[in-house]
């Protein structure tokens, strides 16, 4: 269902591995519980595609359970709810690799809805971590002591950038004293003449704290006031990194800042430390040189393993009082098989069909670079995911950071391939909420439609992708289970299209509409596609992720027959469309070009449809560097 790469050729993997074991049956325990597959001994961290059960008291009859997560600071109303389960083993994948689960703490809570009418709620905490970084949230910025007494201070700061902010916690002596959601905090019962250290972290909903380093020594006054240094950002310069189409420093780099006080500076000292390093391993540079403001240190990349390291620096005035800065660079003294310039010869003539490729926006965050990285020549569409949609029902990003940079490189890439043509999805498994709001009404519809065509035009898309997952049965997080959407779903996508004709007769150009759709008769029949269809260019079919880890038994991801009737298949997907009465020249057969791993329990039929205990997924980049594809 979540969409992880570019999909570009048929490629399924069904490989052995272990990621943990989790009992699929109930305990004789008197009390309900939930189980996870950990990856700690201490069972209280996940990593990758977890196994989330309930386990109900023993002697009482279920009707259903439901299953809910979210951040661990997050208010109640902000559970992601996912789709019921009426049947033992009362069982969920919670995909913790996905982007909209980052590293942190949550909260799994399981409703047990029991036949006699008797309702329980369980809870558990637990900790995802894939290893993400950075993970940590933006420290708030200009942190500045904006009043003193004899014995109190008054700490100030501009808001962190981090959107998922939950908190602010402060620190004297690197000692914590108290929280704050405000932008400023007093502390009291402090001892004129004596100088504090004071730093104030970001706290976000997964109980992250930030690591960069805003902290400030001040000087608790008699009776006046010394304000504290001025001290610039820290400025890199230098050769840059060996791998090509890559990013970061390699060799001999300038750091430098400029550095004032009212009074004089004493010195000025730089730090460097790994990004995961503890603060005590930051090492201090021996000496800084001086020219007039400016203070700066000669630094060798070759002294520090390639990936992020942290520079500090901390400025001081004659009275010990000092404000400290930092930044995150990337160490890349090596080709260590990242970003390459392409090794393909780009094809002669585009390909006469529909050729349509995802572009996951979180992939730029591990390298892939969009130009460099991305044979256009051999696609006709890329499908950027996702956008989503608002509480006020319009569309927005899902990254405000990160989605501008990717929207602009993918106009680069129309303008290199003038036949490309690219398209908006909205939604996706982890951002289907909010569309059964949005299709619920004509006046809501219209204001969906208006926002899809304005953030279209806005971002330079030729087009708008809807991927709901699922009207009628709910899916998601955020979504749940609504018989109206059947007839609501032709009723948006009709809005939709009357709304991007009108703006193409304007532009004097066609805009795409198509949808992505789940490979059953089932969403066939509760989106009405044989009605539906007549709205939209070509109907995409997610014939991908037909059978996954959240199911008992494992299977190929996407068995293209059916094995005379044991599976489920990609060729029985593509004939319920063709019964429900799309045209065959509008369907497009998704393929994954990612796969599942699983530790099955017995090596009947080489393991597959036998049960499993543990499992996880694995990547297209993974099959190419390990060569895992050469065992299928």
């Amino acid at each position: 269902m979540k969409k992880l790469s570019i999909l570009l050729a048929f490629t399924v993997i069904f490989l052995g591995g272990v990621l943990g074991n989790m009992p699929l049956e109930a305990s004789a325990d008197e009390n309900s519980y939930i189980e996870v597959t950990t990856t700690t001994e201490g069972g209280d961290t996940v990593k990758g595609n977890a196994m989330v059960s309930a386990v109900p008291a023993s002697g009482k009859a279920v009707e259903k359970v439901t299953f809910y997560a979210k951040a661990v600071n997050e208010p109640d109303e902000n559970y992601y709810p996912y789709a019921p389960d009426s049947e033992a083993p009362y069982t969920w994948s919670w995909s913790t690799g996905a982007p909209w689960v980052p590293d942190g703490e949550y909260v799994l809570k399981m409703v047990i809805d029991y036949t006699s009418g008797e309702t329980e709620t369980i809870t558990r905490n637990i900790f995802t971590k894939n290893d993400r970084e950075p993970n940590s949230p933006d420290s708030p910025s200009a942190l500045n002591a904006s009043a003193r007494t004899n014995n109190s201070v008054t700490l100030t700061w501009e808001p962190s950038a981090s959107q998922k902010k939950f908190d602010y916690v402060i620190y004297q002596d690197g000692t914590k004293i108290g929280t704050t959601a405000e932008n400023t905090f007093t502390i009291e019962q402090l001892s004129p003449g004596s100088t504090y250290s004071f730093r104030v972290k970001t706290r976000d909903i997964y109980n992250n704290v930030s690591i960069d380093d805003n902290s400030i020594n001040v000087l608790i006054p008699s009776e006046s006031s010394d304000p504290l240094p001025d001290l610039s950002s820290i400025q890199a310069e230098g050769p840059a990194g060996a791998t090509p189409g890559g990013s970061g420093y390699s060799g001999n780099v300038n750091l430098s800042v400029s550095a004032t006080d009212n009074d004089q500076i004493a010195k000025v000292e730089f730090f460097v430390k790994t990004y995961s390093a503890d603060e005590s391993a930051y090492w201090k540079f021996p000496a800084v040189q001086k020219n007039g403001d400016n203070y700066s240190v000669n630094w060798q990349t070759t002294s520090a393993p390639d990936g992020n390291v942290i520079i500090k620096a901390a400025a001081y005035d004659s009275a010990g009082q000092a404000r400290t800065i930092t930044k995150v660079l990337l160490v890349d003294n090596e080709d260590d098989g990242g970003p390459e310039e392409p090794a393909w010869e780009p094809a002669e003539t585009p390909p006469a069909n529909r050729i349509i490729g995802y572009l996951a926006g979180w992939s730029t965050y591990n390298g892939f670079e969009i130009m460099n990285d991305l044979d256009a020549s051999r696609l006709t569409h890329i499908n950027y995911a996702f956008a989503l949609i608002g509480t006020d029902l319009k569309v927005k990003m899902s990254d405000p950071e990160q989605d501008p940079k990717n929207f602009a490189e993918l106009s680069k890439l129309k303008a290199k391939y003038p036949h490309l043509k690219s398209v908006i999805a909205i939604g996706g498994w982890g951002g289907s909420a909010n569309f059964i709001e949005a299709a619920s009404t004509e006046e809501s519809r219209e204001i969906f439609a208006d926002s899809a065509v304005e953030f279209m035009l806005e971002n330079g898309f030729d087009g708008v992708d809807l991927d709901w997952e699922y009207p009628v049965t709910g899916g998601g997080p955020g979504t749940y289970p609504n018989p109206d959407d059947r007839e609501n779903y032709p009723l948006l996508l009709k809005e939709l299209r009357e709304k991007l004709d009108e703006q193409g007769e304007k532009d004097d150009k066609h805009y795409i509409l198509s949808i992505a759709g789940g490979a059953t008769a089932g969403f066939a029949n509760n989106t009405q596609l044989g009605l539906s269809q007549q709205y939209l260019d070509y109907v995409q079919i997610m014939t991908y992720d037909i059978h996954g880890t959240w199911e008992q038994k494992a299977d190929f991801n996407a068995p293209l027959l059916d094995d005379n009737g044991k599976t489920y298949s990609v060729d029985k997907g593509v004939q319920a469309y063709l019964d429900a009465g799309v045209p065959p020249e509008k369907l497009v057969m998704g393929v994954p070009f990612y796969g599942y791993k699983y530790n099955v329990t017995s090596g009947e039929n080489n393991g597959l449809r036998q049960p499993f205990e543990g499992s996880g997924s694995i990547t297209y980049d993974r099959v190419m560097k390990d060569g895992a594809g050469k065992r299928l």
